[in-house]
């Protein structure tokens, strides 16, 4: 055991000994979308992150739905990374994915900053509606330990932006997490599906349903004195979400009788669609301990019906495109 006051020594490692190109950065980020989330002052949906993505000339690192804990309104997100330090180049990219995907928030990671483009992106946030962040990575060792990342915020929005967005609430955060550490032991015990997922600061983490599309995906949402539950739908492009989700829509009464509680569907912003049971008993992040207990084990017996209900049509919804119309169009 070390000494009382016995520090390791923190090394910095080159960024490229760790991530070669800035391909395995936006990798590494993507599977770890929640390190990010930690930082940010929206709740970033894991689900959702996709890279490389290519809209004529364009291609963005990465891209994701968002939604502002305040009022739940869901956005797109745009992330750029570079390995090297900021330049005109990358902020040209910048500017050019928030206007071609159409996003209110943009997050830009660079292993330098020159103070130039520091203030490019405080001008955002203090002048538009965009709510711009600007991170510095590095990677560090302690010791002789692995290298570990280390996401230094240099720009961030301010307490309220221009649309009255609030800045992140730690307290709030470390409330939803210790939320989902009541929750998902009992959502873990009635189904199989949710024991991958750990604790997390997201208000609507999601399962894949097995054998179904991969656009489909059983959920729960929480806010801070109830929750919903029921199927996420979030194709790769707007045409493959709608197509799930008619279908979805097309089977609802039936869900809804195996399952017995009402159903509602909604089309929310940008791709994401919902097939939604509110659940009635009270409780959420916000609530005292028994409350919370109480809410799980009720969600949890909520979820196991609604799988029950759901996971057959599920499966048996087609691919997009249907293997058929996919040889119509090589034949």
């Amino acid at each position: 055991m070390a000494e009382f006051g016995e520090l390791g020594e923190m090394r910095r490692v080159g960024l490229r000994t760790v991530w070669p190109h800035e391909l395995d950065f936006s990798l590494w980020l993507r599977q770890n979308i929640d390190y990010l989330n930690e930082q940010v002052h929206w709740d970033l949906d894991p689900d959702s992150v996709r890279q490389e993505v290519s809209l004529g000339g364009l291609r963005v690192d990465l891209l994701l739905e968002a939604s502002a804990p305040d009022t739940g309104d869901r956005f797109p997100v745009v992330i750029e990374n570079q390995l090297g330090p900021t330049d005109g180049s990358h902020l040209a990219g910048v500017m050019a994915y928030m206007v071609a995907f159409e996003a209110r928030g943009v997050v830009w990671i660079a292993g330098g900053v020159h103070h130039e483009y520091v203030a490019v992106m405080e001008w955002l946030n203090d002048n538009t509606e965009i709510d711009a962040y600007l991170f510095k990575v590095e990677a560090v060792r302690i010791d002789d330990s692995l290298p570990a990342p280390l996401l230094t915020r240099i720009v961030g929005p301010s307490v309220f932006s221009r649309s009255g967005r609030r800045t992140v609430n730690p307290e709030a955060k470390q409330k939803v997490r210790d939320w989902w550490g009541v929750v998902l032991p009992e959502l873990k015990r009635v189904h199989g599906s949710w024991e991958p997922l750990r604790p997390t600061s997201h208000s609507y983490p999601s399962v894949p349903i097995p054998g179904a599309p991969s656009a489909l995906r059983w959920y729960v949402n929480v806010g801070s004195h109830g929750s919903s539950l029921g199927i996420k739908v979030l194709g790769g492009t707007l045409e493959e979400s709608n197509h799930y989700f008619d279908h979805l829509v097309e089977r609802m009464n039936s869900i809804q009788q195996k399952f017995g509680d009402p159903l509602r569907w909604s089309r929310g912003p940008g791709k994401v669609r919902w097939l939604t049971s509110d659940h009635p008993e009270p409780g959420g992040w916000d609530d005292d301990p028994e409350t919370q207990k109480k809410a799980a084990v009720s969600i949890a017996g909520a979820m196991k019906r609604f799988v029950a209900a759901s996971e057959h049509i599920a499966r048996n919804i087609p691919l997009f495109p249907a293997p058929t119309e996919a040889r119509d169009k090589h034949e």
